[in-house]
């Protein structure tokens, strides 16, 4: 009976899975214990000035990306399986320095305009000095991100669970020295923040292979790469841009069209449906670069088979979670959360959607039609809306759960409608990607 589960677990992909999501939950456990303990360290005042500065710092950082991290991962898995490993790496060193640059303009930015934004955004002039070195720590968050895209590429999960969850471990042991030393403060916490990501970024780098500090291509070919690259990487970070706004959307329009408690019941059904966003992410990291780089009619349905035959088994998952929240939420200072019992089903059923969405959204990767996907996150952007607008002033926290699950629908249909039109363009035999469009 044991041998099927043990057959499944023994491939390389569910190993990489495996891997990954236990990365993730380790990471966000060890995350949440570092904030806990910040915040029982700092009094509110200055615990919102952590967050506002933190906030301020993955801003730039997320910025600088301008959907680099994406395109590097397909670039690279593109002329990896061309039979070009060294033109990969030198694609790779020189989207590091694109990338150094971006950061780097945008950071400096930051620090010439400091004092009247932490005056007027931040509402705190004497932050103005800690302003100035969160934008220049978000180099090292950027650079972290380019790392963990460069290990995706590579294909090497068990580096980037590890180094992930080691990068928040030495943000928790940080901590408590400081705590220990009793020295938190919000200048120390942040010194904290800026200097972890560039030991992750260091201990990154000892990883990458020889190929990468030596390997040269033409400078023709690297201004036509890098042209492809910016062309992809636009509509990649306008995506990037409308699914953040999405995401905050159905809060924002709950505070203006409901009351602070169907706020709280959207927000805790939200907190505990967090394990799938979780999986999504692991499952997104693990394939994207696979599948970003999958042109082959025959393949493209073996992988969608894949996806079918894990449906029941998602529906299960998503079954014993409904189940568990209902038994749980009630247990929540004494029944006070247990009307979020039905936004917590609804939630979970938008997310376990992602689960299947976000993978078929990289076959338009693969043939460099990324901006299918804006139009779709736009189109998505708008029905979050109109949903928000219509269904929460009768529904509260139930129509905010609602739209979720009607924006993740939409996004499925749009896919499965895009994925018949690729799979027309697709060929039975490898051939070249096809002209950006």
């Amino acid at each position: 009976m044991l041998k099927p589960v043990r057959d499944f677990l023994a491939r390389p992909l569910v190993g990489s899975l495996m891997k990954v999501a236990t990365g993730n939950i380790a990471g966000n456990g060890l995350n949440l214990i570092a904030m806990l303990l910040l915040s029982d360290s700092l009094e509110a005042g200055a615990r919102g000035m952590f967050t506002s500065l933190q906030a301020v710092m993955l801003l730039i950082a997320s910025l600088s990306d301008f959907g680099l991290n994406t395109t590097i991962i397909k670039f690279y898995r593109d002329l990896t399986l061309a039979g070009r490993a060294a033109a990969a790496e030198a694609i790779m060193r020189a989207a590091f320095w694109l990338r150094l640059a971006v950061a780097g303009l945008i950071a400096l930015a930051g620090v010439a305009l400091a004092e009247p934004l932490a005056v007027h955004w931040l509402d705190a002039p004497d932050a103005v000095g800690l302003f100035r070195l969160v934008c220049l720590g978000a180099l090292g968050s950027s650079l972290w991100m380019y790392c963990q895209a460069a290990m995706q590429a590579r294909q090497r999960f068990g580096w980037y669970a590890g180094l992930t969850t080691a990068n928040h471990a030495l943000r928790l042991l940080l901590f408590i020295i400081l705590i220990a030393l009793q020295r938190m403060t919000v200048p120390t916490a942040v010194v904290v923040l800026i200097a972890v990501p560039f030991v992750g970024s260091f201990g990154a780098s000892l990883l990458w292979p020889r190929e990468y500090w030596r390997a040269r291509i033409s400078r023709t070919e690297l201004r036509e790469q890098s042209a492809a690259m910016f062309h992809l990487s636009k509509w990649i970070f306008l995506s990037t841009i409308i699914c953040s706004i999405i995401m905050r959307l159905d809060v924002i329009l709950l505070e203006w069209l409901s009351t602070s408690r169907q706020v709280g019941l959207f927000g805790n059904a939200n907190d505990i449906a967090q394990g799938f966003p979780l999986i999504t992410a692991a499952v997104s990291t693990v394939l994207l670069p696979k599948l970003a780089s999958t042109r082959r009619r025959a393949e493209m349905r073996r992988i969608v088979g894949y996806f079918l035959r894990f449906v029941p088994v998602l529906v299960v998952a998503g079954g014993m979670a409904m189940a568990l929240g209902h038994w749980a939420i009630p247990f929540i200072r004494d029944g006070e959360y247990s009307a979020s019992i039905l936004v917590f089903d609804l939630l979970v059923v938008g997310f376990s959607i992602s689960i299947i969405v976000n993978p078929l959204s990289f076959f338009c990767l693969a043939f460099n039609r990324a901006s299918w996907l804006t139009w779709m996150n736009l189109a998505q952007l708008g029905i979050s809306l109109a949903a928000g607008w219509l269904l929460i002033p009768p529904l509260g926290a139930m129509g905010a759960g609602l739209s979720v699950v009607l924006v993740r629908l939409f996004a499925l249909g749009y896919l499965v409608l895009a994925y018949r039109v690729l799979l027309r363009m697709a060929e039975d035999e490898p051939t070249a990607p096809p002209a950006a469009g």
